[in-house]
């Protein structure tokens, strides 16, 4: 657990490689609070597209970057949701999805990642 990152922007930064034979098809970000059965898209884009917001009221809230970097705008307003990246990509011809998820709870001013 990290404690006391600044609660104004928080980046969520992603890193990932590709062998030779791979190919991104989707990046996509979603959220989740505890509790709720599905999660909530945020941002995709296609291999060398930039990313679109799901909903034209996040843009307040999120910035998505290329290559996959989820920067929050106001930590603060986000209450408890654990964040998700998607990566869909083939391999040959083979299509894979790898996801990885990040919690993020927000103490008063502070934000904790919750790493698990």
């Amino acid at each position: 657990m990290v404690i006391g990152v600044n609660n104004i922007r928080l980046p969520l930064v992603w890193n990932y490689s590709l062998e030779v034979n791979e190919t991104i098809l989707t990046v996509a970000f979603k959220r989740q609070k505890p509790g709720e059965s599905q999660s909530i898209g945020i941002a995709k884009r296609d291999d060398k597209s930039p990313f679109t917001l799901a909903r034209r009221e996040y843009s307040v809230e999120y910035l998505a970057i290329l290559p996959a970097t989820l920067l929050l705008l106001d930590a603060s307003n986000n209450d408890g949701y654990t964040y998700t990246i998607e990566i869909s990509y083939t391999k040959g011809v083979r299509s894979s999805l790898e996801r990885d998820d990040v919690p993020i709870k927000v103490f008063g001013k502070y934000c904790a990642l919750l790493f698990i």
